[in-house]
């Protein structure tokens, strides 16, 4: 009976033993799944920011474009304006400068305004993003990419 008593006390052992390792299997599953769920919304997080700094640098691209042809329409508004004087002030006047004048004008004003007429809009806050981002319509004004020219 010694043989029975030893096997039934080995028996109660290994059951211990089972119950408690299938325990620490239910809260490891547990712990992979969380770590998995982390990792999926850290990699979703990750992926809509570098969509965020895409657009912050195609944004910043097309800022720099648009600058540099307000430089442009202003330089090239304040020559017509200064050639328009000079003739202005030595012959009778001259009608076709003041047509460039005009027309540069006017378009500086788009240029300005474009901001507006594009439609700039903030996207709705995305609360992880130090900054707010942005989104245009080039389209709607007709604004095609233009070459720096320094």
């Amino acid at each position: 009976m010694t043989e029975v008593s030893e096997q039934q006390a080995k028996y109660q052992k290994l059951a211990a033993e089972y119950s408690k390792v299938r325990a620490q299997n239910q809260v490891l599953k547990k712990a992979v799944l969380e770590e998995q769920q982390k990792t999926c919304k850290h990699s979703e997080v990750l992926q809509a920011l570098r969509r965020a700094e895409q657009e912050k640098d195609s944004l910043s691209f097309r800022n720099q474009q648009l600058s540099c042809r307000l430089s442009l329409l202003q330089d090239d508004l304040q020559h017509l304006q200064v050639r328009g004087q000079r003739r202005h002030s030595s012959s009778g006047g001259g009608g076709g400068d003041n047509v460039d004048v005009v027309v540069l004008m006017q378009e500086l004003q788009v240029w300005t305004d474009c901001p507006s007429l594009c439609g700039l809009t903030a996207l709705p806050c995305v609360d992880w993003l130090p900054f707010p981002v942005w989104t245009d319509c080039p389209s709607l004004c007709g604004l095609a990419a233009l070459p720096c020219v320094d």
